[in-house]
C-alpha cells in the first residue's frame, strides 16, 4: 500500500504546475497538502521527501534551455528571467562562490544566496538536475520580497561552462519556485543565473 500511497501523492501534487517553462498555478490545495503528510501507516511524507508542489515538464536536461541565461563576469552574478509576472534582471557582485561534487554555493548582493545540489560532479555544457534554494538580497527589486528564501524543485537545472584563464562560470535554471520550502504559496516564472569565480 504504501507504494500506491506514494503514487497517489505525485498525481495529486503534479497539477500545480505543468508547462515546459516550471510555472505554478499557485501552488498546492490544502487537500494536496494533507494528502502528502497523511497516510494509513502515518509516515508517507518521511519516506517521500520533502512535498513536491510543482512537476515541470521540462523534459530531459538539455544545453538549449540554458539560452535565456544572462552572461556575466568575473566575481558577479546576473539573475534574469520571469517571475510572477514581471520580467527580472539584475546584476551583483558575488562573494563565497563554491563548486564542488555534489553542490554550489555563492553569495551575492545584500544577503543574496544560492544553493544547489545535484548528482555527481558537472561537466562543461552539460547540465543535470538540481534542487535547492535561493536566497533574495536585501537589494532584490522584484517579487518576492527582499530576503525571502525561495525553495527551487522540478525541472531545475545547473551546469558549468568553460572560461579562458581557468575561470568558472555556473549557470543554472531555478524552476518549480515556492516561497518556502516547508510548502508556501507557488511562484509563477523561471529565474535564469549566471555566476562566475
Amino acid at each position: 500500500m504504501r507504494g500506491f500511497a506514494f503514487v497517489l501523492v505525485a498525481g495529486v501534487m503534479g497539477v500545480a504546475c505543468s508547462s515546459s517553462n516550471g510555472k505554478t498555478d499557485g501552488g498546492t490545495t490544502d487537500a494536496g497538502r494533507d494528502a502528502a503528510t497523511t497516510d494509513a501507516g502515518g509516515d508517507a511524507a518521511a519516506e517521500a521527501g520533502p512535498p513536491q508542489v510543482c512537476m515541470s515538464d521540462a523534459g530531459a536536461p538539455s544545453a538549449s534551455e540554458f539560452a535565456g541565461v544572462p552572461s556575466c563576469t568575473a566575481h558577479s552574478c546576473v539573475l534574469a528571467g520571469t517571475l510572477n509576472g514581471g520580467s527580472v534582471i539584475q546584476d551583483f557582485s558575488s562573494t563565497n562562490f563554491s563548486l564542488k561534487s555534489g553542490s554550489f554555493d555563492v553569495d551575492f548582493g545584500g544577503g543574496g544566496h544560492v544553493q544547489l545540489t545535484f548528482s555527481g560532479s558537472l561537466a562543461d555544457n552539460t547540465p543535470t538536475n538540481a534542487q535547492g534554494t535561493f536566497l533574495t538580497p536585501s537589494d532584490w527589486s522584484y517579487a518576492p520580497a527582499p530576503s525571502t528564501t525561495v525553495c527551487a524543485g522540478d525541472g531545475t537545472r545547473i551546469m558549468t561552462v568553460g572560461q579562458d584563464g581557468g575561470a568558472t562560470q555556473v549557470e543554472f535554471i531555478l524552476r518549480c519556485m515556492v516561497g518556502s520550502c516547508d510548502g508556501g504559496a507557488g511562484i509563477d516564472g523561471d529565474l535564469y543565473g549566471c555566476c562566475m569565480q
